[in-house]
């Protein structure tokens, strides 16, 4: 298989788990705009349940984490259609535990194809940024972030992140 065949295909994997991060913070804005207390009680329920440890051992920095947190944090004042109706405040706490988990392992998987596709960069002697592929995916989720009615500036904030810690990742690869 070719560089460019093998990268692709990688490209596309990350291609699929952001379209799903996207469907989960869209979900997750719904279900924090319910009750914006969940918001207010993230870094809490994050140390309570162990999900900084969890994101460490998945490869994902504290740093990071507290980074993604405070993005996350942000979605109680999104108001997006179709808030979820008849949950009871536990219900929603425990539903904000599954979709934040979910969010985890979706980044956590996220990083592990670009350090995949970073193996291959340092193999070809490429470079880690590729200015087109980056402006291309940010358009690209900007847009589908948009039509799940998240606002663009989260999308941004969101995934200038993601592509910070990417980056960290490909600079330290070693082959």
């Amino acid at each position: 298989m070719n560089f460019s065949s093998n990268i692709d295909q990688h490209r596309l994997s990350i291609d699929l788990l952001d379209r799903t991060l996207l469907d989960l913070l869209a979900e997750r804005c719904r279900l924090v705009r319910q009750n914006s207390d969940c918001a207010e009680l993230r870094n809490e329920i994050w140390v309570a349940m162990g999900h900084y440890s969890e994101g460490a051992g998945r490869g994902l920095s504290r740093n990071f984490m507290a980074k993604l947190g405070r993005i996350l944090d942000q979605t109680a004042r999104i108001d997006i259609a179709s808030p979820l109706l008849g949950l009871e405040p536990n219900d929603l706490l425990g539903s904000m535990e599954v979709f934040d988990k979910a969010i985890l392992l979706v980044l956590s998987e996220r990083f592990k194809v670009v350090l995949r596709i970073g193996k291959i960069k340092r193999s070809q002697d490429i470079q880690p940024l590729d200015p087109r592929r980056w402006t291309a995916l940010l358009n690209e989720r900007e847009a589908r972030g948009e039509s799940l009615g998240i606002p663009k500036a989260l999308i941004v904030k969101l995934f200038e992140l993601i592509h910070e810690f990417a980056l960290e990742i490909e600079s330290k690869v070693e082959i």
